[in-house]
């Protein structure tokens, strides 16, 4: 069968590189592995003719959708709540800011989609299912469905969509289209759907429709659940959907660890389940360290922890991992400090990784500010600083006397000339050369007309900035940044906006642009891997030891019902009228704890090590239940 004709739907963007990469690319044709929202992208593309004839919302008749990326469909909404808010009072009675709202919107929107459920009634589903009800929550329920609509439809009328948008589109308006579900048909001859209990309900949809009509099919089922139940997925409606269309054949036996870690993992999930207390029969490989008072003291035996395997009990850094429950700054810099001094590499492969940490890109936004006077957008003496820390090569004391010169007239930006210069007291007797060319660059840019901010962008990074200390990450980060600016003036064009504000402000407003970590997708054969429980659970990683960090943090089981959101109430499965109790709240959490430290042990080889604090980093007590479940699956071991 032509591999055009086999369509196969995975998790994530990891999962699809993986099984290109496993199919004989050299010998078979176009690999059709994709996720669910990657394939309804490019039908929305290759059909988008039908979908504007079935969606009069649609005003602007292009040829192509646009799509908006992750940081500018938040800026989008954040603008819409931050105006209704100012000038119509919105929200009044929520405590989080603009940028949390936003996430809680654009969320529960997504939520609504992948469900199938009218994105009318978010507001509605989620005030209904609080215990206590009163007019400031009813009120801000009621906020939410008014500023979806208003970002919604300004969006659908100018032809660009968001993720939510982008699923609503196809199955509201391509998928019921005869021609193309006949087309569909034609086309996908043998469905293959990876990781089933990852998916959403409409993306079950999908599949039920395509066997339905296919030559064959072939579905992988984890019967103990999904890491991304609070990104859409619903395994209880998938297997209830497929079982009835497919043949059964279960998997018994362990494929990714020993018997033992699989009865013990089997035992600790009853205990939280239960809330009991039974010993294991099953303890080889698996200790728990004493409890630290501070989490200082617990990284420090944790980086002796790790000597010891490496050079006492013979394991290659690569054979450990840390999971921590978000792999701080201060875990891996710690804990990078500790090991890195014995020659041993960390890598933090917990997912995303924002480029505003990189050197280059924070001076780049800073260049630009300075080139855009006109703009009136504040820049901190500190941004100055780096900036010509970077070009002249100064030091930081002496950049940070010029940088306070060059801010200390507010909004409008001078960079002072030779004759003010020494005047200044502590810059004399330094060689400002490239500090005076970098001076007449801008003046020279700023004397005429303001070029697309991704040009600007590569223009002072190849003129200004680029040096012999840049690296590979350092140019991708960098690339990053150009591409954003590009698909963010292609889009945000539409709204009638200034492009080149509304990008700096964006990032000036912390809408951080994040990608891929690509040390994730290199090799770490020379490292010890730090991650969070989803990013682990998520990619492909396979262990000897595993490390868990901070097993007392309540952060092991976040919290499900949130001040504006709760993914359990905007399940397609969840009562219109139903109320989401305290009682079921607690529920959820130990079923997601019990959950993800199964499928934690379940991929262990070797051995398993827990340590914990007392205390966090932040000085709080840590009252997470996990510890004493462990301790009683161990034999009350501490």
């Amino acid at each position: 069968m032509p591999s055009d004709n086999i369509l196969v739907l995975v998790a994530d963007a990891v999962h699809a590189a993986e099984w290109k990469k496993r199919c004989a690319p050299e010998i078979s044709g176009n690999i059709w592995a994709v996720t669910y929202l990657g394939f309804v992208r490019q039908e929305l593309v290759n059909f988008y003719q039908h979908v504007w004839k079935n969606c009069p919302e649609i005003k602007d008749r292009n040829i192509k959708p646009l799509f908006l990326n992750t940081e500018t469909s938040k800026y989008l909404m954040y603008k819409v709540i931050d105006s209704n808010r100012r000038n119509r009072g919105m929200f009044s009675g929520i405590t989080a800011n603009n940028q949390k709202i936003t996430e809680f919107l654009l969320n529960n929107y997504m939520q609504a989609m992948l469900s199938g459920i009218p994105y009318k009634e978010t507001g509605t589903r989620l005030y209904n299912s609080l215990d206590l009800k009163d007019e400031v929550k009813r009120q801000a329920y009621m906020d939410m469905d008014t500023v979806i609509e208003a970002y919604r439809s300004k969006c659908y009328s100018l032809g660009t969509y968001d993720n939510a948008m982008t699923v609503e589109l196809f199955n509201n308006c391509l998928l019921k289209d005869a021609f193309y579900r006949e087309n569909l048909k034609s086309r996908v001859k043998y469905l293959m759907a990876d990781n089933m209990e990852d998916a959403s309900p409409v993306q079950t949809d999908l599949v039920k429709l395509i066997t339905d009509n296919s030559t064959s099919c072939l579905v992988s089922f984890n019967s103990e659940g999904s890491s991304r139940e609070a990104f859409g997925a619903d395994p209880i409606y998938a297997f209830n959907s497929i079982k009835s269309n497919l043949d059964e054949v279960e998997l018994k036996a362990s494929y990714l660890c020993p018997d033992n870690f699989y009865k013990f993992s089997e035992v600790l999930h009853k205990n939280i389940i239960e809330d009991n207390y039974i010993k294991s029969q099953f303890l080889f490989g698996i200790s728990k360290e004493p409890s630290c008072e501070l989490k200082s003291e617990m990284l420090e035996k944790i980086a002796d922890s790790i000597l010891k395997l490496i050079y006492s009990e013979g394991y290659e850094p690569s054979d450990i991992v840390i999971i921590s429950t978000f792999a701080d700054p201060v875990t891996e810099y710690f804990l990078g400090m500790q090991l890195e001094n014995k020659g041993i590499g960390i890598r933090n492969v917990s997912g995303k990784v924002s480029i505003s940490e990189n050197k280059y890109v924070r001076s780049l936004v800073t260049a630009a500010l300075i080139c855009h006077p006109l703009l009136n957008i504040p820049i901190k003496s500190w941004d100055v600083c780096e900036l010509l820390s970077l070009i002249t090569e100064a030091d930081k004391v002496r950049c940070s006397i010029l940088s306070e010169e060059i801010c200390s007239m507010g909004q409008a930006v001078r960079l002072p000339d030779q004759k003010d210069i020494e005047q200044i007291n502590g810059l004399k007797g330094f060689d400002w050369t490239k500090y005076f060319i970098f001076r007449q660059w801008i003046n020279e840019y700023i004397e005429n007309e303001p070029i697309p901010l991704h040009l600007f962008f590569q223009m002072a990074f190849m003129e200004l900035i680029l040096d012999s200390n840049v690296n590979g990450h350092d140019i991708r980060q960098v690339k990053r940044l150009c591409d954003s600016a590009a698909g963010f003036y292609k889009t945000v064009s539409r709204f009638n906006m200034n492009v080149l504000k509304e990008f700096l402000e964006m990032l000036k407003a912390g809408f951080i642009i994040r990608g891929e970590d690509d040390i994730s997708r290199q090799d770490i054969n020379d490292s010890v891997v730090l991650t969070a429980p989803f990013t682990y659970l998520s990619g492909n990683f396979k262990n000897r030891v595993t490390i868990l960090a901070g097993l007392s943090s309540e952060n092991w089981s976040l919290r499900i019902s949130k001040e504006l959101g709760n993914y359990r109430v905007l399940s397609r499965n969840w009562p219109m009228e139903g109320i989401y109790t305290e009682e079921m709240e607690e529920l959820d959490r130990r079923a997601q704890l019990a959950d993800t430290m199964r499928a934690i042990i379940k991929r262990c080889g070797e051995k398993i090590i827990t340590f914990e604090s007392v205390l966090s980093s932040n000085g709080f007590e840590n009252n997470g239940i996990l510890p004493n479940y462990l301790g009683a699956a161990l034999g009350g071991q501490l």
